[in-house]
């Protein structure tokens, strides 16, 4: 990977979305020495990057490259990729669609793709097993939120948020393992978990605490 001057400068940037250095090494779980190394030059992993970007909520390709937006707008690009994943390339309407049985309808899919229905795949189930690398990765993202907004959490607050928003995944996709949906669904997950907490921070005699 070739990375563009100025990287240290633009880890610091995002080590601000996260009230500072010392508070960016925790949350990526790297020493603090390391992510001074960083600084004046040594180049970080790809996953570390990915991790900083993903705590800090900064775009990994303006981290990397120091071009195009530091932060981008997470519910239109998460709609725009699930409008783009969901289409219906048929021109359909619902009620077209709703006449269909399932074997014309998938007859008709494979048709529009330009396969022959000899070489249609057989249907396999979706993974509905517990994704833990997912999980880790919620996790990160609600103590990185939680930092955000200035509040404290104990580890089984963060926990018990990271289930939360696991299970919100679980009532929006198919199937939890399509990286791809996640992956869009990520960034509007973050935004309404900050949301819920500034609410919760904002009602009179609640404090700062927990959404």
């Amino acid at each position: 990977m070739v990375l563009m001057d100025n990287l240290g400068d633009r880890i610091r940037e995002a080590a601000a979305e996260v009230d500072g250095l010392k508070r960016l090494a925790e949350l990526i779980d790297v020493p603090r020495r390391s992510l001074g190394n960083w600084l004046t030059g040594t180049q970080p992993k790809p996953e570390h990057l990915q991790k900083i970007a993903d705590v800090t909520g900064v775009q990994l390709h303006w981290l990397i490259t120091g071009e195009g937006p530091k932060k981008e707008d997470p519910i239109s690009k998460a709609m725009q990729r699930l409008l783009k994943l969901s289409e219906n390339p048929g021109g359909l309407t619902n009620e077209e669609l709703a006449d269909l049985n399932q074997e014309k309808f998938g007859a008709a899919m494979q048709k529009f793709r330009g396969l022959q229905e000899d070489e249609v795949p057989p249907y396999v189930a979706p993974n509905t097993g517990l994704n833990i690398a997912l999980l880790q990765r919620l996790s990160d993202l609600v103590q990185a939120v939680f930092q955000e907004c200035k509040q404290s959490a104990p580890p089984r607050a963060i926990t018990a948020e990271a289930g939360n928003l696991y299970n919100e995944l679980l009532q929006m996709v198919v199937d939890i393992h399509d990286e791809e949906v996640v992956e869009a669904l990520l960034p509007v997950l973050r935004a309404r978990f900050k949301k819920r907490l500034d609410e919760a921070a904002a009602r009179p005699g609640s404090g700062k605490r927990s959404a």
